[in-house]
């Protein structure tokens, strides 16, 4: 008993996988054996059928004090091994489905042998609720949407301190960890193969109304799964995913430093060094790339905020490593356009982030560039924490509060409804521009120009242009890579009324400075690399000596 080991989801004791070649020897089960058989002697058939295909039956039976000798030899015959296990309750009720007047069941034929002696119901009942102890599932690389019992034994262990558990509308994500012998998940470097984060689905039992739980669920296991064999190192690494009864799980890397939104509360930008602005950059380009491989899917997220960017520590940066998480509202586009005419189902997405389209137009569906709005303002956010700090990105969280979203919502005057840029982001991004020191040649100003002039944009280019593809330089960055020489203004309210198929287009020329619509994920990848590259090149322009 001393090798079993408890479960922290399921309270029951299980026994690891590894433990069985160590404990269900040829020496030992001949000691059964030889205890059980008397003078009668034993087969060597016998040990050997136990040792090379039936340590676990071997193990419940005896668990379960049947009489060991005749259960194995009525198994061996019919050739019942582990690979059968477990057995159903069918079994033990006899429910055998008869298809013909030879009353054969249809069942696979190892499984004739509990119709015999000495499988009686009682002996077949004590082996089904017995199995479970001996069946703790392994997950490996490739585990997607395992179908598991009911009964089945989770071999979750207790993490440190207990663990912690997050919770939110549609689940709950609990820090475990897998016991060694259980574990065949391998992630890519930088990530903690000890700590997984087990995110279970709440039931529709327990869900208010028409609960999507399953189809959150599907959709997240799904999109994880195709995503994880680009091996991004910006996207949180797929661990697996599985079903017990009516709850469904997603396994993946436990991210050790918490959220970015956690990260901004708890530590402040300075010092501001040269090495702290390189690994934002990095990060942020990352984190686009990372984006513009969802949408390269035919993918959206639907739900960017600080608290899906999950953060890994990196003991050589400060920043860590950020990984876009919780694709459970992302979801496919089928089509091969990015705008689509049929209407977005449903409204999920966090509020304080979702772009102007979710209100002006509830009758179509989203595009993938609803993603960007969301991501220019994690940007935004992030460029305050740089500049002012923590207690500066907290004083911009209090004249949001109560705001709902970074836009508001106003009549035209030639009836319905437009959407501007919010005045407390067009305060802050004009602030930013106040800071000369920053913002002439400075990758933080070309980073703000980015964001106001082609994330936090209310227009959106037509449906056909965004299929458009051009080799030649991104237009409004020039060819040293800093943004906005080509007179594109700093537009922080653009053309604020939301545009659909009037709007117009990203073309290979330079775009009207006077319009600016949003960009594509992939565009500003383009960018954002250009940014990169010049603030390795010039020190200067990461961030300028006089402001350290």
């Amino acid at each position: 008993m001393e090798a079993f080991v408890e479960s922290a989801i399921d309270h029951q004791d299980f026994l690891p996988q590894g433990s069985f070649q160590s404990l269900v020897t040829p020496e030992r089960v001949k000691d059964v054996f030889d205890f059980s058989a008397g003078k009668n002697g034993i087969s060597p058939k016998l040990v050997n059928f136990v040792v090379q295909k039936a340590r676990r039956l071997f193990a419940i039976l005896a668990m379960t004090g049947t009489e060991i000798l005749p259960a194995l030899e009525s198994l061996r015959q019919y050739n019942f091994t582990d690979e059968d296990l477990p057995i159903s309750r069918d079994t033990i009720n006899d429910n055998c489905d008869i298809t013909n007047t030879d009353r054969k069941c249809s069942h696979l034929p190892p499984f004739s042998v509990f119709h015999k002696p000495p499988w009686d119901r009682l002996t077949l009942l004590r082996f089904y609720n017995e199995q479970w102890k001996f069946l703790a599932p392994v997950f490996p690389n490739d585990c997607r949407n395992q179908q598991l019992s009911i009964k089945c034994i989770l071999p979750f262990i207790k993490a440190p301190l207990g663990g912690e558990r997050k919770s939110s509308f549609f689940s709950d994500v609990y820090q475990v960890k897998i016991h060694p012998s259980h574990q065949d998940v391998h992630f890519p470097t930088g990530t903690n193969n000890t700590l997984m984060a087990l995110k279970e689905f709440r039931p529709a039992s327990e869900m208010p109304g028409d609960s999507k739980t399953f189809s959150l669920f599907h959709r997240e296991a799904e999109i994880l799964g195709n995503l994880a064999r680009f091996q991004n190192n910006n996207l949180v690494p797929f661990g697996g995913s599985f079903s017990r009864g009516d709850r469904h799980y997603v396994l993946f890397p436990w991210a050790d430093g918490g959220n970015l939104r956690e990260f901004w509360l708890d530590h402040d930008s300075r010092p501001l060094t040269r090495e702290l602005m390189s690994e934002v950059l990095q990060q942020l380009t990352g984190l686009v790339d990372a984006l513009c491989l969802i949408h390269e899917q035919n993918c959206r997220h639907g739900d960017l905020k600080p608290e899906n960017i999950l953060r890994f520590i990196d003991k050589d940066t400060r920043l860590g490593v950020l990984k876009i998480s919780d694709l459970g509202v992302a979801k496919h586009h089928r089509e091969l356009t990015t705008l689509r005419s049929e209407p977005t189902q449903t409204r999920i997405g966090t509020v304080a982030y979702e772009a102007p389209e979710a209100v002006l137009s509830l009758d179509k569906a989203r595009s993938r560039l609803y993603d960007v709005w969301s991501m220019g303002c994690i940007f935004l956010e992030f460029s305050i924490w740089l500049l002012d700090g923590r207690d500066g990105l907290r004083d911009f969280t209090r004249d949001m509060m109560g705001q709902g979203a970074y836009y508001h919502i106003q009549p035209r005057d030639q009836g319905g409804l437009q959407a501007e840029v919010h005045a407390a982001v067009q305060r802050r991004l004009e602030g930013f521009m106040q800071h000369e020191a920053w913002t002439e040649g400075t990758s933080l100003g070309d980073l703000v120009r980015v964001v106001a002039n082609r994330m936090l944009v209310v227009a959106l280019p037509q449906a056909a242009s965004l299929n458009k593809r051009s080799a030649s330089p991104v237009p409004w960055v020039s060819a040293d890579g800093s943004i906005g020489d080509h007179g594109v203004a700093l537009t922080i309210s653009p053309e604020a009324s939301f545009i659909d198929d009037s709007a117009p287009s990203i073309s290979n020329s330079a775009p009207d400075v006077h319009i600016n619509t949003r960009a594509d994920a992939c565009t500003l990848k383009t960018c954002l690399k250009q940014i990169c590259n010049r603030a390795q090149e010039d020190s200067e322009y990461l961030l300028p000596l006089h402001v350290i």
